[in-house]
């Protein structure tokens, strides 16, 4: 380099707005990522015993999870596209079944058709993150609660857990994981409430704006899509679907008995 070459004399990290958000990314990736990794596992067992079809299944879920990591890069990257509306239900279910592949706690999902205005990648990332935090403290053998709903006008979610609720959570609620979750709820001018819930822990509740057309009227779900479809396309989110359990031997073998990761 001689010295008419221009340096860099500073990073891009050394700017702490985008050190945060870059943080806060790596945070979120955690998920999707550990979920591929326990994907790809049970994919190379299944296929040694010669199971195509469940491969085939595995790999599906694979692209999913790699176009989510994607999509957040490409978010907080600057490359965000519209911000709205987006299926809050079929968002939920999606995320749903994700956590479950990576923890033992039952999920269970009741989600019926509701448009959120929000970008789907903050309702992803709010949504995955209320799910590790209720999963963690549910435990392996714990409940889970997800419920989807529009309420006068707005669109509701709401996520509870069967963990110990406000006792012995000591930093939960300062976590960064949660620390995002207020973020971008407030920045898609949305509200969040806890409150202790009918499973024993807490119970989180966020209002977004909802989805609307451009002449003001309430996006209305397609024929035959008044609920959201099931991971397997069987119609309905509100079953708990049953626990994998070649996906949790692999889980196991990398995370041991946690309830999601965090």
């Amino acid at each position: 380099m001689d010295a008419s070459t221009p340096r860099r004399t500073g990073r891009l990290t050394d700017d702490p707005a985008v050190a945060w958000s870059l943080r806060e990314l790596c945070h979120d990736l955690i998920g999707p990522a550990a979920t591929i990794k326990v994907l790809a596992a049970a994919a190379a067992a299944e296929a040694e015993a010669g199971a195509l079809q469940a491969v085939q299944g595995r790999l599906e879920l694979i692209l999913t999870e790699a176009t989510q990591i994607s999509d957040m890069c490409a978010h907080v990257l600057g490359r965000p596209g519209r911000p709205g509306p987006a299926r809050l239900d079929r968002i939920a279910v999606a995320e749903a079944e994700s956590a479950r592949v990576r923890c033992r706690t039952r999920i269970e999902v009741d989600a019926a058709a509701v448009s959120a205005w929000a970008h789907p990648v903050v309702l992803t990332r709010i949504i995955g993150n209320l799910l590790a935090n209720a999963c963690q403290a549910a435990g392996p053998h714990g409940q889970v609660r997800v419920f989807v709903a529009e309420e006068n006008g707005r669109a509701r979610l709401t996520v509870e857990d069967s963990g110990p609720g406000f006792t012995g959570r000591r930093g939960r609620w300062t976590s960064l994981g949660m620390d995002i979750v207020w973020s971008l709820v407030l920045d898609s001018g949305g509200t969040i409430q806890v409150t202790s819930g009918g499973l024993g822990g807490l119970l989180v509740s966020v209002l977004f704006p909802a989805g609307r057309e451009a002449d003001g009227k309430p996006m209305a779900p397609r024929q035959g899509d008044d609920r959201a479809d099931g991971p397997d396309g069987r119609g309905h989110g509100d079953a708990a679907w049953p626990h994998d359990p070649v996906a949790a031997a692999a889980s196991d073998a990398r995370h041991g008995e946690m309830g999601a990761v965090a």
